[in-house]
């Protein structure tokens, strides 16, 4: 009796043996360890790309103004004095001033040496360094007849003076001299002589510099 209730036990645990194992061939899931899972590598973040930035369109050149050109003058200036001077001599200059017009004009002679020294109108160092003018400054009203030298085509206005009685010319040294004036008014018609000081119409004058060494006695 006892061996036959032996006998149906070791059936029975038998049977749910093989009921509980997969069946031949069937893939055996194999648990993963908290480790194993943790190694796993994430997958490479995708970083997506910044919209390229459209290039600016390049800017015009900005036109720059063009400068008007001066008039040409019709006149050509000349200043000449001796290559050298001893201290205590007058210091003369001697001024020329050639019409190349085509017919005769009449030129106002302020601020030029035609009319004498009114005014600072020469550039003149010694040695490199600047000399103060000294001289008279004119104020004026409105110019006459006088005030005006008629020149033909061709011709020459001229005049002297003594540089001396408005530079210091005291000390020896290389001295360097420049005409910066101009003709203050230049006319065409000799019915419209005199102008009023509205209506004057400069004109440029460009003199070469001169220089002369004032040597001691």
């Amino acid at each position: 009796m006892n061996d036959g209730i032996g006998a149906l036990v070791a059936t029975g645990i038998f049977l749910s043996a093989c009921a509980k194992a997969p069946p031949e061939g069937a893939p055996v899931e194999t648990p993963m360890s908290p480790s194993s899972s943790s190694s796993s590598s994430p997958p490479p973040a995708v970083s997506a790309a910044a919209p390229s930035t459209p290039p600016l369109p390049s800017e015009a050149p900005t036109a720059q103004p063009t400068a008007s050109a001066a008039p040409a003058s019709p006149f050509e200036c000349q200043i000449r004095m001796a290559p050298k001077i001893k201290l205590g001599q007058p210091m003369t200059l001697h001024f020329t001033l050639t019409s190349h017009a085509p017919s005769e004009v009449h030129v106002l002679k302020w601020r030029t040496p035609l009319e004498g020294m009114t005014g600072s109108d020469f550039m003149i160092s010694r040695n490199g360094t600047e000399i103060r003018y000294n001289g008279p400054m004119v104020k004026r009203g409105n110019p006459n007849a006088k005030s005006y030298a008629s020149v033909a085509p061709g011709k020459a206005l001229e005049a002297d003076i003594d540089l001396a009685l408005a530079y210091d010319f005291t000390k020896a040294g290389t001295y360097r001299v420049t005409f910066t004036g101009n003709v203050q008014d230049m006319v065409t018609k000799k019915a419209e002589v005199p102008r009023t000081l509205d209506q004057l119409t400069p004109v440029p004058l460009v003199c070469a510099p001169i220089g002369v060494e004032v040597a001691a006695k």
